[in-house]
């Protein structure tokens, strides 16, 4: 195997997109969800200058076969373009907010955008919510410039951590899911669930390999004011994430993959 062929999508990383979800204890009342676009100044100065809102289709069905359909607000999504799916984009809405990008560099750049995108959020929804759940989802991806045979499964992954044996001899196309539950006392006591899915993907260019790393915390107490003096224990939750998130990668690859992305301890 030519290690020089496996090519992270990003050349010096494998970060193809990031995802973070943050849920309330509790849905917002109807006054609070329309109070949501009051946010469109705020995220229009940190570069979302577009606001989309969003609704709930409902139908109802009565005898006879007839039926009739509702609109209603849950929501709001802001984003940077005028198309939501060609860059960044917030979506704060009745239960959640949901921030996605799909241009992440490195940890530390992206995380100070979140700050201050979260932060926005929480000045409106931290006053009368608390916090009941915290994920974050990375999607990295790995380019196969050779012939696929020539591909060596072992020089790629760990044979000691959710790669079962059989994978190692397969030449063709393969996917492996992989979920468990861990108990964590620090930052604070949670729940987390961890998920990893592993795709082996034939594309017109050749052969990729991706990796979608999960990680939701269901935390054993709601974090009320998120917004004020619990705002860095708050934080520390989605660096704790971001953590088992480079501790899973370091366990499911080999070491010679991870100093090629700089995943290094």
């Amino acid at each position: 195997m030519n290690f020089e062929n496996l090519q992270p999508v990003a050349v010096d990383h494998a970060v193809q997109s990031v995802h973070f979800v943050i849920e309330w204890n509790g849905a917002l009342n109807a006054d609070s969800v329309v109070a949501l676009g009051k946010l469109q100044t705020k995220f229009r100065n940190l570069g979302y200058g577009h606001m989309l809102p969003q609704n709930r289709l409902e139908f109802k069905f009565e005898a006879g076969g007839s039926s009739q359909g509702s609109q209603g607000l849950i929501g709001y999504m802001f984003t940077e373009r005028p198309q939501p799916d060609t860059g960044r984009q917030v979506s704060v809405n009745a239960e959640n907010c949901t921030i996605m990008f799909p241009d992440y560099t490195r940890w530390d750049s992206v995380f100070a955008s979140i700050q201050e995108i979260l932060k926005v959020v929480l000045e409106e929804v931290g006053t009368h919510r608390a916090i009941r759940t915290i994920g974050l989802q990375y999607n990295d991806g790995f380019l196969w410039n050779d012939d696929p045979a020539e591909l060596d499964l072992r020089e790629v992954f760990n044979n000691d951590f959710v790669i079962p044996p059989h994978v190692f001899d397969q030449t063709g196309l393969w996917h492996l899911h992989h979920g468990y539950f861990e108990k964590i006392q620090e930052p604070v006591l949670h729940t987390v669930l961890q998920n990893i899915n592993v795709d082996m993907l034939d594309t017109q260019g050749g052969r990729v390999l991706q990796i979608l790393g999960s990680h939701k915390a269901n935390l054993e107490q709601p974090l009320w004011q998120s917004h004020k003096k619990n705002q860095p224990l708050f934080f520390s939750m989605i660096t704790h994430l971001h953590d088992l998130n480079k501790k899973m990668l370091r366990s499911l690859l080999t070491n010679k993959v991870c100093q090629r992305i700089k995943l290094v301890p």
